[in-house]
């Protein structure tokens, strides 16, 4: 299981990243299963423009707080990747799921 574990998240690493624990995996004998997925495409898209920072945000799954557009009240979730890489899904607490435009986010905050 946790060899699983580790094939799963060394898949959603950048090339840059493979690079440097391919490196140390040799030194202590570990190797990953050969795997045909890369790096996730909406990732990699959002890495190279400006807002690098949304890489971050969407890996670390954690709960935001975000206001959005011209709304007054925030919104509290997780957020997620799409294949859209303009439009970002927001899983609220109660499990709904919101779809909104990157564009349109005013702010956010990581919740602890």
């Amino acid at each position: 299981m946790a060899g699983d574990i580790a094939d799963n998240v060394y898949r959603q690493l950048s090339e840059y990243a493979k690079e440097i624990i391919n490196a140390r995996a040799e030194d202590y004998g570990v190797s990953f299963n050969s795997v045909t997925d890369k790096y996730r495409n909406e990732y990699e898209e959002i890495e190279k423009s400006k807002d690098k920072h949304k890489v971050y945000i969407l890996k670390s799954q954690s709960r935001c707080k975000m206001y959005y557009d011209n709304e007054k009240e925030p919104y509290y979730g997780v957020l997620h990747g799409t294949k859209d890489v303009s439009i970002v899904k927001l899983v609220s607490d109660d499990n709904s799921e919101k779809f909104l435009d990157w564009e349109k986010i005013v702010s956010i905050e990581r919740q602890m």
